[in-house]
C-alpha cells in the first residue's frame, strides 16, 4: 500500500514511501490541483469541473486542454516512481489503497476535546501548531477574484485563523500554568500568524501585563490601533483596549491631571466568566456592577469610573485611609465572588490621586489586579506581591499557594473556595515579649491585687496610638491575671461592625462556647442552656436570646419572636450582666475590651451599668481605646494609662528580639529604629523590612505600616496639607521657612491659616514646638509620619516648592528648606 505525505501549510512538500517527489515546480496551477485532490480526497473529481476551477475565465474547450496538459506532466514528472493519483478519460483522484496523510488534518476539528483541561490538552495544542509552518501553499500565487485563486484565499485564512487560535490557546494555556516566557514566545507567534486578529492582541497584551512589561504593552497596543486605522480604518475593539486602558488613562492623566498626593491603596479586579453569549455576558455585567455598588459602599470602597467589557475595578484607600484596608479589600473580593463568580485579583501599592472625576485613583495596582484575576481559577482570590506580603505577615493570612505571576514575583494565592477560611477583622498580634511599661504593668497589677483581695470593683482605660504596644499590655495582664488563679475574658471592637448591637460580646460567648451561625437552633440552644445552668441567670429568655445573638435564626414558635427590639436590647444587657456578675462571683475576673472607639451603642450601655455604683465585686475592667474615642461620657470616667514612645533602651530590645526570632540576616543599626519613633509595631515592621533603601514612592515606610500612617493622616482632616508641605522641610523646620513653602500655592495656604494649622498639630501629638536660633520651630514626633508624608505629594510638586524654596532663600538652611537631599526630590 503506498504511502502519501503531503505538506501544504508553507511551500508544497510530497513524499512518496518515505521518498521526496518533486513535482509541480514552477506551476502553481498544478500545486493547486494537487492539494485540492489531496483535500478532497474521498471522492472523484470530473475533469469538466477541474478545468472549470483551474480556468474559470477560459471556454470550456481549452480549459480541458490545459488541464490534459498539466495532467499529462505530472505523469511525466512522477516518471518511474510511478503516480499515487488515478488519471482516467472523465475523471482524477487518489488512487485506491494509497495511504494519505496530510498536515492541515492536525489543525482541523477539535484538537483539543472540551472534556480534556490542563496539561494533556495544551501539549495537542502544541503538538497541532508545531504542524503550521506557514501560510497555505505558501509558494503559489494566483489571481483572488474567482475560481482556484479564490478557494487559495479561503484555505489560507482558514489555517490562518486555526493557526491563531492554536498558537493563542498555547499562550493563555502556557502562562495560567506560570511559564510566562513560553506564553510571550506563542503569544508573539500568534500575533505573526494574523496581526489583525483580536485573539492574538489578547493573548499578547495579557503575557507583556503578567511579565509587568507595560511600556510594552502599551506600544504593542498602540502598534495595533495604528493598524487598524491604516488598513481598515476602525477602531481597537472594546475587548483589547479593555486590558490596557488603566495604562492609557495614567499616561493621559499623568501628563495633563491635576495629581494632589500620592497614597497608599488597594485595587480589587472582579472578572466574570467567559460567556459565548453578548446577551448573557451583558446581563452578568450588570448584574456584577449592581453588586460591586453594594459591596463598595459596604467596606468603603468604590467603583473606578468607566466601562469594562469584562469585568469591574474597586479601589479601597481614597478618600480615606483605613488600617484595614486589605481586610475590606479581601471581604469584598469574596463577597462579590461568591455572588456573581468569577474570578478576583488583589493588589495593594502608592497611587496617585487627583480631583478628576473621570480617573480620580491612578496606579500600577489596578494593572497587577486585572492580571492577577485573569490567572486565577473560577471561585479564587489571588493577591499580589504586595498585597501577599500584607495578608501573610501583618494581618496573619496564610497563602494556600504560590505561583509566578507577575513581573518576575511571587503571587499569593488566597482561595475563596476554602470556605473554612475566615478572614480576621482586626490586625493580628506578634507576641514578642513586652519591653518597658514597668509603670503600667505595676499599675495594673496593683489594680489586680485590689480586686483579687475583694476591695470592690476597678475599672481603668488604657489609651495610646495604634502600635504603641495596648494589646501588647493586655497579652501580659492576661498571662498575669490567669497566673494568679484569676479569670479572663477578652473582647474586641470592629469598625465593620460598629452599628451591631453587642458585637464583642458575640464574638466571646461565640469564643466561649465554640458555636457559630452555622450550627442549628436546637443544637446552639442546647449549648447555651449548658453553658448557662451553673451559671444560674434568671431570665428565662437567656438561651434564645443568646442564640439570636450568635446569628442563628429562631423558629417561628420561638418565644423571643413576641418581643420587640427594644425589649429584646434591654432583657439582653440584663442577661450579660448576670452573666458577668455570675463569672466575677466564682473566681475574680478581668473583662478586657480592646479598641474602645469602635464600641456599639449597646455595649457602652453596657458597660455604663457593670460601672455603676457599686459595681461588679471581684471584677477588674480594662478598656483600650485610641486617642479619637477618648471623648466620650465613658471614657472620660474612667482613670487613664497613656501609652506613649518606648524608652530607647527598650526600644533598641524589641529590635533585636524581632531580628533575632525572625532570622534577619542584616546586622542591627540601633540608629536605624529612631524613625520609629518608639512605637513598638512600627519598629517590628521596619525591622522585618531589613532597613532596605526605598525604590521607589512612599517605599522608605515598610508596605505594612502604609495604611497605618495613611488613615492617621486622614483623621486631621484639612491639616494632613499642612503636614504634607511642612514634611518637605525636614523633621525639623521654622515657621518662617514653612510660610516661605506656602507661598508656592496661596490659595492653599495663608499665613493665618498656617498659624491656626501649627498649634492644632501641636495638639494633636503630631508636631512638638522645638524653636531654633531665635524663632518658632517645629519637630515631627514621630519621624517615620514626616518619612510617609514626605512622598505624600507628588514629586512634579515636591520639584516646584524646592525650586521655589532655593530660589526664595540665600542658602539650603537658611529658613526651613529642605535639610536632606530626598525632602522634596
Amino acid at each position: 500500500m503506498p504511502e502519501l505525505e503531503m505538506r501544504l501549510l508553507g511551500g508544497l512538500e510530497i513524499r512518496l514511501d518515505g521518498a521526496a517527489l518533486h513535482v509541480g515546480q514552477g506551476s502553481a496551477r498544478l500545486r493547486v490541483l494537487l492539494a485540492y485532490l489531496a483535500l478532497y480526497s474521498e471522492s472523484w473529481h470530473e475533469r469538466s469541473e477541474l478545468a472549470a476551477f483551474l480556468w474559470p475565465r477560459t471556454p470550456m474547450p481549452n480549459a480541458r486542454v490545459s488541464l490534459r496538459q498539466l495532467l499529462a506532466r505530472l505523469r511525466r514528472e512522477c516518471g518511474c516512481a510511478g503516480t499515487p493519483w488515478l488519471i482516467e478519460p472523465g475523471r482524477v483522484g487518489l488512487a485506491a489503497g494509497t495511504e494519505l496523510r496530510l498536515d492541515t488534518s492536525r489543525l482541523e476539528g477539535e484538537v483539543a476535546p472540551r472534556e480534556e483541561r490542563g496539561a494533556p490538552a495544551l501539549e495537542r495544542m502544541r503538538q497541532a501548531l508545531a504542524a503550521y509552518r506557514g501560510p497555505f501553499l505558501a509558494d503559489v500565487e494566483l489571481d483572488e477574484r474567482d475560481g482556484a485563486g479564490r478557494w487559495l484565499a479561503e484555505r489560507r485564512a482558514y489555517y490562518r485563523e486555526r493557526a491563531t487560535a492554536l498558537a493563542a490557546g498555547v499562550a493563555n494555556g502556557t502562562r495560567l500554568a506560570g511559564d510566562l516566557r513560553e506564553a510571550l514566545a506563542a503569544a508573539r507567534q500568534a500575533v505573526e500568524i494574523s496581526f489583525r486578529s483580536e485573539q492574538a492582541q489578547q493573548a499578547l497584551l495579557r503575557c507583556l501585563l503578567a511579565l509587568g512589561d507595560y511600556e510594552g504593552a502599551v506600544s504593542a497596543y498602540q502598534r495595533y490601533a495604528a493598524w487598524l486605522r491604516s488598513h481598515e480604518g476602525m477602531e481597537v475593539p472594546e475587548a483589547v483596549t479593555g486590558l490596557v486602558r488603566d495604562l492609557l488613562q495614567a499616561r493621559s492623566l499623568l501628563a495633563h491631571a491635576p495629581w494632589q498626593e500620592q497614597r497608599p491603596a488597594t485595587a480589587v479586579y472582579i472578572q466574570l466568566e467567559p460567556a459565548f453569549d453578548p446577551e448573557a455576558l451583558q446581563a452578568q455585567l450588570h448584574r456584577l456592577r449592581e453588586e460591586a455598588e453594594v459591596v463598595a459602599a459596604r467596606y468603603g470602597g468604590f467603583i473606578a469610573p468607566g466601562t469594562d467589557p469584562y469585568g469591574v475595578t474597586l479601589w479601597f484607600g481614597y478618600p480615606r485611609g483605613d488600617e484595614l484596608l486589605l481586610v475590606q479589600a479581601l471581604w469584598a473580593a469574596r463577597e462579590l465572588v461568591a455572588a456573581v463568580g468569577g474570578s478576583a485579583g488583589v493588589e495593594s501599592g502608592v497611587t496617585l490621586v487627583s480631583g478628576d472625576s473621570v480617573q480620580p485613583v491612578c496606579g500600577g495596582a489596578a494593572l497587577t489586579a486585572r492580571t492577577l484575576a485573569a490567572l486565577a481559577l473560577a471561585g479564587s482570590v489571588y493577591l499580589g506581591p504586595e498585597a501577599g506580603q500584607l495578608a501573610a505577615g501583618l494581618l496573619g493570612l496564610e497563602a494556600e499557594g504560590v505561583r509566578p505571576a507577575v513581573a518576575g514575583r511571587v503571587a499569593h494565592c488566597y482561595r475563596i473556595a476554602a470556605g473554612a477560611v475566615r478572614l480576621p477583622e482586626r490586625r493580628a498580634v506578634q507576641r514578642y515579649p513586652l519591653q518597658g511599661r514597668v509603670g503600667e504593668r505595676e499599675t495594673l497589677g496593683h489594680l489586680w491585687q485590689a480586686v483579687r483581695r475583694g476591695e470592690g470593683a476597678e475599672a481603668v482605660l488604657v489609651a495610646g496610638e495604634l502600635g504603641m504596644g495596648k494589646s501588647r499590655l493586655m497579652a501580659w495582664l492576661e498571662e498575669h491575671v490567669t497566673g494568679d488563679g484569676g479569670g479572663c475574658l477578652w473582647a474586641y471592637g470592629c469598625a465593620r461592625l460598629q452599628g451591631t448591637p453587642f458585637q464583642p460580646v458575640r464574638e466571646a460567648v461565640a469564643r466561649l462556647t465554640g458555636l457559630s451561625a452555622e450550627a442549628p437552633w436546637t443544637g446552639v440552644c442546647r449549648r447555651l442552656r449548658r453553658w448557662l445552668r451553673p451559671l444560674g441567670v434568671s431570665d428565662p429568655l437567656a438561651v434564645e436570646l443568646l442564640a439570636e445573638l450568635l446569628d442563628t435564626t429562631p423558629p417561628p414558635q420561638a418565644a423571643i419572636r413576641q418581643l420587640g427590639a427594644g425589649q429584646r436590647q434591654a432583657r439582653m444587657q440584663q442577661v450579660i450582666g448576670e452573666a458577668i456578675q455570675a463569672l466575677a462571683s466564682r473566681r475574680p475576673l478581668a473583662l478586657i475590651l480592646e479598641d474602645l472607639q469602635w464600641l456599639d451603642g449597646a455595649t457602652r450601655e453596657l458597660l455604663e451599668e457593670l460601672l455603676a455604683p457599686p459595681g461588679v465585686p471581684g471584677l477588674l475592667l480594662v478598656l483600650t481605646g485610641r486617642p479619637e474615642g477618648l471623648d466620650t461620657a465613658l471614657a472620660q470616667r474612667l482613670p487613664t494609662l497613656r501609652l506613649g514612645a518606648l524608652h530607647p533602651d527598650s526600644a533598641r530590645s524589641l529590635a533585636q528580639i524581632v531580628a533575632q526570632r525572625d532570622g534577619i540576616p542584616e546586622p542591627l543599626r540601633p540608629l536605624s529604629i529612631t524613625v520609629c519613633g518608639g512605637n513598638p509595631l512600627f519598629i517590628e515592621q521596619w525591622v522585618k523590612a531589613g532597613w532596605r533603601p526605598a525604590e521607589g514612592p512612599g517605599e522608605a515606610v515598610p508596605a505594612g505600616l502604609r495604611d497605618i500612617l495613611a488613615e492617621r493622616l486622614d483623621r486631621l482632616g484639612r491639616l494632613r496639607y499642612t503636614v504634607l508641605l511642612a514634611a518637605q522641610l525636614g523633621e525639623h523646620f521654622t515657621r518662617r521657612g514653612l510660610e516661605r513653602a506656602a507661598a508656592a500655592d496661596p490659595e492653599l495656604w495663608s499665613p493665618e491659616g498656617l498659624t491656626a494649622d501649627l498649634a492644632a498639630l501641636v495638639e494633636t501629638g503630631v508636631l512638638a514646638a522645638r524653636p531654633a536660633r531665635g524663632e518658632p520651630g517645629y519637630a515631627f514626633r514621630e519621624p517615620l509620619l514626616r518619612e510617609f508624608a514626605r512622598d505624600g505629594l507628588p514629586a512634579s510638586e515636591r520639584r516646584r516648592i524646592r525650586a521655589f524654596l532655593v530660589q526664595g532663600s540665600a542658602g539650603p538652611q537658611a529658613a526651613g528648606t529642605p535639610a536632606d537631599e530626598g525632602a522634596a526630590s
